[in-house]
């Protein structure tokens, strides 16, 4: 995981040299750029791992269908870009409708449009493959 990190710091650095190079020091922004990634990464696995316990916490009337965590997301990235975005925000990251359009810079209406349709194509998506 750590030379992937830095793999992606130093791709990062290599792609916006042109600008890195007039730094006086250039090491802490690829410092920077790991830090960030690392962060992610364990956002991203803490994220999964909260909704995996939220599903397991689901009763099974209101979740009719089993998947993994790998058939959501990819669920989730089949998805147009925005609605992916609320959908992450919203559903994985539990965060609020106000936060997601602040985050988003958009409309609450415009939030709550994108996660009603990411909703029902999730839904469709995800019980037509579990019932199949």
């Amino acid at each position: 995981m750590a030379e992937e990190l830095t793999q992606d710091a130093f791709l990062v650095v290599h792609r916006r040299w042109a600008t890195v190079s007039t730094y006086e020091r250039p090491d802490p922004f690829v410092r920077r750029i790991a830090i960030n990634r690392a962060m992610s990464v364990a956002r991203r696995k803490s994220t999964e791992a909260r909704l995996i316990l939220r599903l397991r916490r689901e009763p099974i009337q209101e979740m009719p269908w089993t998947t993994s965590t790998s058939e959501i997301w990819d669920a989730i990235r089949a998805l147009p870009a925005r609605q992916a975005q609320v959908a992450a925000l919203v559903l994985i990251e539990d965060r609020s409708i106000q936060d997601a359009a602040e985050i988003l810079d958009c409309g609450q209406e415009t939030v709550k449009t994108h996660l009603r349709r990411a909703r029902a194509a999730l839904t469709s998506k995800i019980g037509a493959t579990s019932h199949a």
